[in-house]
């Protein structure tokens, strides 16, 4: 691993009297982790740099069965193997102190990426609980989601919110009250599962388990090295050294790459039991036969053909003959009769232009909505 990098603070599993950090909100950008932030705490929160960083994190409290527990709301992380600075702060704060509970919050519309990032929560042995936010708008949409199934396959409490109104967030102080390690976790190739084996008696102890800190490494988190280097003996380095480059040789791909495939594909085969899609609209028999018709590589070619002429004709014979004429013709007799300036007849021109314009917009957006 690289010489070059940010230095890790975590120092040692935790002490019996070692104070925990309270609860840790995570969640990739745009999941609505800040109002559900929001929900939780109140409007007292304290915002500030995390140290050597200028990545900005925010710290309140809530109340769990009487006492008063710390909030932190992390920047948005698509990973916890980091790409990014805000990526690196959200990992290093799950692992600088232990959490009394983490909250995972995903957006219910896009299940594959939520159960993704579950997951690693999983391999780090980390207690938490599944928030499942915009339940709302993923109904909207025809998507259910078998929150029980879920929980029963991730091995966690899953709770469904809409941050933004508050509804689920008596159920998730609930849950945060009793939170479990995942129980399922990621079989990877043959090939990386062997070098799991061999690195992980060679990394240091950590507030995570062994079996993710040695994909960290395995996957080249250069943010680790100097972490890594001073806690771990040069002839312990060099053999987990020995064993990245035999891993790298023997995939294509980069390593990083082939063990979030293999995270996506567990995520995806686990979403694909517990979501089921309602038909929203049920299709006439006629529009069906249309969609498979006017995309056949053969006959669809003459519907395409129909099409072009059909709209031909709309705007160049009726539009502009048609439309445009009459229009024309009514601005011509505006101006002769009524004496109005030329330039007031093509503002009026514009705007009925512009109006009709609006219509078709509006129709088309609302009929792409249902």
């Amino acid at each position: 691993m690289s010489e070059a990098a940010t230095t890790l603070p975590v120092e040692r599993p935790q002490a019996p009297d070692e104070p925990r950090s309270g609860i840790v909100l995570v969640g990739q950008p745009n999941v609505g982790k800040s109002a559900l932030f929001g929900a939780l705490t109140g409007s007292y929160v304290t915002v500030s740099n995390y140290p050597g960083t200028t990545v900005e994190i925010a710290t309140g409290a809530t109340v769990l069965d009487g006492n008063k527990v710390a909030v932190i709301d992390t920047p948005g992380a698509h990973s916890f193997n980091p790409m990014s600075e805000d990526e690196r702060v959200t990992r290093d704060l799950l692992m600088a102190r232990p959490a009394e509970a983490v909250v995972a919050v995903g957006d219910a519309k896009d299940l594959d990426r939520t159960i993704a990032l579950a997951l690693q929560l999983n391999e780090m042995q980390l207690p938490y609980v599944l928030c499942l936010n915009m339940m709302d708008e993923a109904k909207q949409r025809g998507i259910g989601i078998d929150h029980a199934a879920l929980a029963s396959e991730l091995g966690v409490d899953v709770v469904p919110t809409v941050a933004i109104q508050r509804k689920g967030v008596p159920q998730l102080r609930s849950a945060l009250t009793a939170p479990r390690a995942g129980t399922i976790h990621v079989r990877y190739p043959a090939h990386v599962e062997h070098a799991i084996e061999r690195i992980t008696p060679l990394v240091p102890e950590s507030h995570v388990s062994a079996r993710a800190l040695a994909l960290m490494v395995l996957s080249g988190d250069e943010t680790l090295a100097g972490w890594i280097r001073a806690r771990v003996p040069a002839a312990a380095r060099a053999a987990i050294e020995d064993v990245r480059q035999e891993l790298r040789r023997d995939f294509r791909e980069p390593l990083r790459y082939v063990v979030n495939q293999a995270r996506y594909r567990m995520a995806r085969d686990i979403a694909s039991r517990v979501v089921s899609r309602r038909e929203q609209d049920r299709r006439h028999p006629l529009g069906e036969w249309l969609d498979r018709v006017t995309i056949h590589p053969l006959w669809g070619i003459p519907f395409l053909a129909a099409a072009l002429y059909l709209v031909y004709q709309f705007v160049g014979v009726l539009g502009a003959g048609v439309f445009f004429g009459a229009l024309e013709a009514g601005a011509g007799a505006m101006q002769r009769d009524a004496g109005i300036p030329a330039v007031w007849v093509i503002a009026v021109e514009a705007l009925v232009i512009l109006a009709v314009l609006a219509m078709l917009g509006a129709t088309l957006i609302a009929r792409r909505r249902r």
